[in-house]
């Protein structure tokens, strides 16, 4: 629509010169004597009309962010990154290791003996999480699991000995039952800054033989 007012606007100036020059022609359109003057009130009218026309159906300009679709201000949210996932906001990963030391017989069920260290400059204080494991071919059976907490907090290279008991024992007691290996997750403020995997200790003791 405004490329047709845009040409009629082009056209009345040429219209009214031709009118002015040999008013006739229009004359002939109108089946009747036309002046210069009607001619030229006529042109210079629809001139007017056919401008103010051509700026009314000129498309809008770019929409402003406050008009845009929910849709393209929900895409527009996302690739801001500020709905990031949990993990992406947890803090640095810390050097805290979790080390199994012995396997001890205890009352006919096995204790299981963990150090935990601190290798960070700082202290830590936060909780440890340890998961016991069997392997049986190509499957993992979760056995135990224990969330200690640090009574106080753990200084620089200083340590912290744990343990729990379960009914099942390490792999040389209880063959490919037994517990062969264990997850650790290390938490501060409920992130986690440090996690693994690693096998039992072979060390064992049985210290119901004792009491033979």
């Amino acid at each position: 629509m405004q490329s047709l007012f845009i040409i009629l606007l082009l056209l009345s100036p040429i219209f009214l010169l031709l009118g002015l020059v040999k008013p006739s022609i229009f004359s002939k359109i109108a089946k009747k004597e036309l002046s210069r003057k009607q001619i030229a009130i006529f042109f210079s009218i629809s001139t007017v009309v056919f401008f103010i026309a051509a700026i009314i159906t000129t498309p809008d300009g770019p929409q402003k962010s406050e008009d845009k679709k929910p849709e393209e201000q929900q895409i527009t949210t996302q690739n801001t990154g500020e709905g990031k996932k949990p993990e992406e906001s947890q803090i640095t990963t810390q050097n805290i290791t979790v080390t199994s030391q012995i396997v001890k017989k205890v009352d006919k069920k096995c204790r299981y003996f963990f150090d935990i260290r601190n290798q960070e400059a700082e202290s830590f204080e936060g909780s440890v999480e340890i998961s016991l494991f069997s392997e049986s071919g190509d499957d993992e059976h979760l056995l135990g699991k224990e969330v200690f907490e640090t009574k106080s907090p753990i200084k620089q290279s200083l340590g912290d000995s744990v343990y729990f008991d379960i009914n099942t024992c390490p792999v040389s007691i209880h063959g490919e039952n037994g517990i062969s290996k264990y997850r650790f997750v290390v938490k501060i403020d409920g992130n986690v800054v440090n996690q693994g995997e690693a096998s039992i200790s072979t060390e064992f003791e049985d210290t119901d033989s004792y009491s033979l």
